[in-house]
């Protein structure tokens, strides 16, 4: 899930510039935040809008058009890396602003870094691949077109500059993408969270604090990283493996992961649905619900508790759950195929 996208008006600003791939809001500030917006934007769709009318910084939105994951720069405002990157430079120039700062959220979150490293300055990224089109990432999805840098790893390993990374530990992606650059970032890892870090972190009044701190050089290291190598590998393997249809595979590597991390949420959420895909519905029912306990508006888990509960006999306790399951969440076809064998 990408960060959310806003249009409309926004007050208190001053439009220095605007056009369907960018907007410029000079407030004379000597700070610029640069923001890039996620995948699969309509065009005058930025990321950030709401923080951008809250903020006292100025600030730069962008918009890519296209997924190109801005390889190309940005649509009218510098087509190439070099050229969007001399855009950039005039900008701050012409409107004061003696400090660059650069954030994003999923494809603006690469973009972020990727021109932050190029700018030697701060970067804040959310849920960033590191490398372009590793399989079933984001950007192996949704890309289009060539890589013109396809590997960050070295820009960051050069940089001498904060580059921040934080994602969310429900998806195994984004822990990749952290783990390839781990010993040259400051990663934080929220455990709860999926790919829309930053729907997360809105729902919980986090995201105008980070993004200020950011801004300001005080955002902290957080405690909470990422799993160990070893087990992100695991996570990963086990993603494959269950795309592919090996299911046997699958239940045997998420076994050995929960040994390794066995309080891991997704380290549990795979076991649990690999006892499920067993037929060992005794064994999911009881993992789906200690999962609940943990995420209780988790729509999956909802679901496959449900269903671990018909499937294992418990047909009276899985019709109340499938009811208030389709109560939340009425399109779920599944509930309604498993609630007509009652």
């Amino acid at each position: 899930m990408e960060p959310q996208a806003a249009t409309g008006s926004v007050s208190r600003m001053a439009f220095e510039a605007s056009s369907d791939n960018h907007v410029l809001i000079d407030r004379g500030s000597e700070d610029l935040l640069v923001v890039f917006s996620g995948a699969s934007r309509q065009p005058g769709q930025f990321d950030f809008r709401g923080y951008a009318a809250r903020s006292s910084h100025s600030i730069l939105l962008l918009n890519n058009g296209v997924n190109r994951w801005y390889q190309d720069g940005v649509p009218s405002f510098g087509e190439t890396i070099d050229d969007f990157i001399a855009e950039v430079k005039s900008t701050a120039d012409r409107i004061g602003s003696k400090r660059l700062h650069f954030a994003g959220g999923s494809m603006g979150g690469y973009a972020a870094i990727l021109f932050g490293t190029l700018f030697r300055s701060p970067a804040l990224a959310f849920a960033a691949d590191t490398r372009l089109r590793v399989p079933h990432s984001h950007s192996a999805r949704l890309m289009v077109g060539q890589s013109v840098i396809p590997d960050l790893r070295p820009l960051i390993a050069a940089s001498r500059e904060p580059i921040h990374l934080i994602v969310g530990g429900m998806d195994v992606l984004d822990m990749v993408g952290a783990d390839h650059v781990r010993k040259y970032c400051h990663i934080s890892c929220e455990p709860k969270a999926d790919h829309g870090i930053t729907g997360y972190l809105r729902d919980l009044n986090k995201i105008d604090a980070t993004m200020d701190k950011f801004v300001a050089g005080d955002l902290e290291v957080a405690e909470k990283t990422i799993p160990p190598t070893e087990v992100i590998k695991l996570l990963y393997n086990i993603k494959v493996a269950a795309a592919a249809g090996h299911r046997s595979e699958v239940e045997a590597m998420s076994e050995a992961a929960s040994k390794l991390a066995p309080d891991n949420l997704l380290v549990r959420k795979n076991l649990a649905h690999a006892r499920f895909k067993a037929r060992k519905y005794t064994e999911s029912t009881r993992q789906f619900s200690d999962l609940l306990q943990e995420l209780p508006a988790d729509k999956d888990f909802h679901l496959y508790y449900g269903l671990s509960l018909l499937l294992s006999g418990e047909k009276e306790l899985a019709e109340i759950e499938l009811h208030d399951h389709l109560g939340r969440w009425p399109s779920c076809e599944k509930a309604k195929q498993y609630l007509k064998r009652l």
